[in-house]
């Protein structure tokens, strides 16, 4: 499957070889959800080597980073408290050039930003993408720095690596843009230092916006679907974040499933290599 037409056909061929690998390795689990293969290995532009890859390490890292993908129940205080800390809300519609816009917001209360909370919460939104069967979908993140400071920095920089290995290790979305607005001046020292954890390929896609006019000039950037809040024509902030947690809240409990569904190490066998090395430094990937 080196093409990417996603043809009926080749999508349950693919799928079936996924389902048959699956289940000739010891430690991980069987998916019967032939739609969510799917729309996984759509994501993965029909590549089954790098489907396998991603799949390996989706599993695997909950238990890499259990406080980061285990125990997710949209409605608990953690998750409700993450939502307060820093809003992050996808848009409903896709851009013209078929992305989905991720508005993220931190409150300015750094009493209540749990960056694991916060990070939790957003691996949570890509999976709920997944269960709604998005494909070939890529993601713009536009975030608003305006109440930034350094305690949130301090507080995530310990989280910033983990976060990126499981983004290009365990998941398969595409970022092709990432646009920083309204930042204090030391926002530049802070976007330099979160770039150096950045494959190269990615930190070209960031882009730091001193005026809103030139945010709605870049080329990722859709005005009608980017939040009016964000200077945008799109709908609020408020009703893309609703919308956003309605798509948690939907599918609470397949979330309080996939604590069970994991990789079992001990099973691993003893030729392959671990995950880190299966699927190479989240460094020297390939962006696509």
């Amino acid at each position: 499957m080196n093409d990417t037409e996603a043809t009926p056909q080749r999508l349950k061929e693919g799928v079936q070889h996924l389902k048959e690998w699956l289940a000739k390795q010891p430690h991980l689990p069987n998916v019967d959800d032939e739609e969510w293969l799917a729309t996984f290995l759509c994501q993965c532009k029909l590549s089954l080597e790098k489907a396998k890859s991603k799949l390996d390490g989706y599993f695997s890292y909950r238990n890499k980073y259990p406080q980061l993908l285990k125990n997710r129940n949209p409605f608990s205080p953690e998750i409700v408290q993450a939502r307060e800390a820093v809003t992050i809300a996808a848009s409903r519609d896709l851009t013209k050039s078929n992305s989905r816009i991720l508005h993220f917001r931190p409150s300015g209360d750094t009493s209540i930003y749990d960056v694991d909370a916060v990070i939790k919460r957003m691996f949570m939104i890509v999976d709920a993408a997944y269960l709604e069967h998005e494909r070939h979908v890529n993601y713009v993140i536009v975030f608003d720095l305006r109440t930034i400071n350094y305690t949130y920095f301090l507080k995530s920089l310990h989280r910033i690596p983990h976060m990126v290995d499981i983004f290009f290790n365990a998941y398969t979305e595409r970022v092709v843009a990432f646009n920083v607005i309204n930042g204090p001046p030391v926002v530049n020292l802070i976007v330099k230092t979160f770039m150096k954890y950045l494959p190269e390929k990615l930190a070209e896609r960031v882009y730091v916006h001193e005026h809103i006019s030139d945010l709605l000039e870049c080329k990722w950037v859709d005005p009608d679907v980017l939040s009016e809040d964000f200077g945008g024509n799109g709908p609020s902030l408020k009703e893309y974040d609703e919308y956003t947690t309605s798509s948690l809240e939907k599918h609470a409990t397949w979330f309080a499933e996939q604590d069970f569904i994991c990789s079992n190490e001990e099973l691993r066998r003893k030729e392959d290599n671990d995950p880190e090395q299966l699927q190479g430094s989240f460094r020297k990937l390939e962006v696509d």
